[in-house]
This record gives structure tokens, sequence and C-alpha cells, in this order.
């Protein structure tokens, strides 16, 4: 219902001219900003910050959610392939910044858990769970490896 008469389908200058647009044309803007944004964003991501890479991990989240959502918008075997790379890099850049997230709010948990204790007041984990520093770097690889991928998929929309 939002989609046929929600506010934005009558209300505001600044959406006038996208209401005119075909879908198709509205789409290809839409992903070439997004596309823009995650190779902006993760250019050199293993200098990043956590911070940073966090970033990353929600505009490569938000491209991808946009081609799943525009894929129908763009027929074609060709367009198909490249959609699928873009969301297959997409997916697996997503998983390994997500596993460098986890690794970094990992020691706020622990400390959490070992200073609230178990019912018998003794801590109930081992302070000495942080990540091992090959399971970052394999990590970081692996984000590189899959952003790589991503900028070398062609634009599905450009077919």
């Amino acid at each position: 219902e939002w989609i046929e008469v929600g506010p934005w389908s009558t209300e505001g200058e600044e959406h006038r001219e996208k209401r005119r647009l075909p879908i198709a044309e509205l789409a290809k803007k839409e992903l070439a900003r997004l596309r823009k944004q995650v190779k902006k964003k993760g250019a050199d991501l293993r200098h990043q910050s956590v911070q940073q890479r966090h970033a990353l991990r929600i505009r490569a989240k938000r491209l991808r959610y946009a081609t799943e959502f525009f894929a129908g918008t763009f027929d074609g075997e060709a367009s198909d392939k490249r959609r699928e790379d873009s969301l297959a890099a997409l997916k697996d850049l997503q998983d390994a910044l997500g596993g460098l997230n986890d690794i970094a709010t990992r020691p706020v948990l622990v400390t959490h858990i070992v200073e609230r204790g178990d019912a018998t007041g003794q801590p109930s984990v081992q302070p000495h769970l942080a990540a091992p520093e090959d399971q970052t770097e394999t990590l970081l690889h692996q984000a590189e490896e899959a952003f790589t991928r991503f900028i070398d998929a062609k634009a599905f929309w450009k077919t």
C-alpha cells in the first residue's frame, strides 16, 4: 500500500522528479549511487578502523538489498550473471566484515560476562578469549578478496 499511495507519492518537491522516472531509470541511479559509496568506503579496508569497516558493511548491505529488490527490473542473461557475481561478492564481504566486527566487540562482551560472573559468584568465562591474530588476518584477507570481486563485477544494470 505504501508503494502505491504512500505520502512519498504526492508530497515534496524533492521527490517530484523521481516520481516521474521510469523504475529502471530510478533503479540505475540508486544502484550506481550505492555502488559508488561501497567502492569509496571499501578502499584500503585493511587499515580502516572498526567503525569504518562497520559503515562499509552497512553500505554493502544496503546495496545488496537494493540489488535484490531491483533484480527483476533488468532482464537478460548477461545482467543475471553480473548481478549474481555482485551479490555473491557483497555477501562474502558482509560475512567477513561481520566476523571482524564480532572480533572487535568480543573483548567488551567477555569483560561484561567476566565481571557479572555466574550464580556462584565465580567468573563464567576466562578473560583470554580474545581472537587469535590469524583469525583476524584470515577475515581481512577474505574481505579484501570479496571487495576485489565486487569491484571486478560489472554493473548489472549497464548491459
